[in-house]
């Protein structure tokens, strides 16, 4: 019996099939647990250690039921050793604490002007995910954070058209050879910016230097938005 299937089976026997009280007991969503059943795909470790714990039975009861595979039992005690440099991955579940949500947005800009608006980006996905512990070690908080798409080829090989970065608005202090996006004259720029002979410019990745040249960065033209902290590129 699949896994889904097993958990519509337990929860119509304990709660006629409503979701509230499970999603209570794990601390996440009603939602979430119709992404468990929706997506047909076994929680993380700990959330089955807790659904389990729910229902009073053994993880093995709640992936199997009655039908546990011949060999699982010599199999259960079997320990897989990784190399130290392996870093575990951890699966996003929507209405997870654990982590946080960015949403991928379009810059509303004017030239000269030092704040701006956004919009949902169009045909937008998934949101971008990060574990919340990697956040505040790091020192980001969500309110500061956005997300947008790259336009054009200007910071190719790095970023094509269409991947996006996401953009730290509170760290608007230049560092030299750093990623930043910029209000150039009222258009949202994705730009590295450089130190040379006191000035700071604005320098694509595109070798194509003559397509892309560099542009002084000086005044109200040039204004930045924020540090880039993450790239998501489709370019390996």
């Amino acid at each position: 019996m699949e896994f889904k299937n097993r958990l519509q089976q337990l929860l119509q026997a304990k709660d006629g099939g409503n979701m509230s009280e499970l999603a209570a007991f794990c601390k996440v969503t009603p939602q979430a647990v119709q992404q468990w059943i929706a997506q047909g795909r076994a929680p993380r470790p700990h959330r089955l250690q807790e659904i389990a714990a729910y229902f009073g039975i053994t993880e093995k009861e709640l992936l199997f039921g009655e039908d546990v595979p011949g060999d699982m039992t010599s199999r259960e005690n079997e320990r897989v050793v990784f190399p130290a440099s392996f870093i575990p991955v951890a699966a996003y579940e929507p209405g997870d604490d654990d982590f946080v949500t960015i949403k991928t947005v379009r810059l509303k800009l004017s030239a000269g002007i030092t704040g701006f608006s956004i919009e949902p980006e169009r045909g937008e996905g998934m949101p971008i995910v990060f574990q919340r512990e990697w956040m505040e070690r790091n020192g980001f908080y969500a309110e500061n954070l956005i997300a947008v798409k790259i336009r054009g080829d200007s910071m190719r090989p790095k970023l094509d058209d269409g991947d996006l970065v996401v953009i730290n608005t509170a760290d608007r202090i230049p560092k030299d050879n750093h990623l930043y996006a910029v209000n150039f004259d009222g258009e949202d720029v994705i730009k590295r910016l450089c130190r040379e002979n006191r000035e700071w410019w604005l320098v694509s990745d595109n070798p194509d230097q003559k397509s892309y040249p560099k542009q002084i960065c000086k005044g109200g033209s040039c204004i930045i938005i924020g540090h880039i902290i993450h790239m998501q590129s489709r370019t390996f």
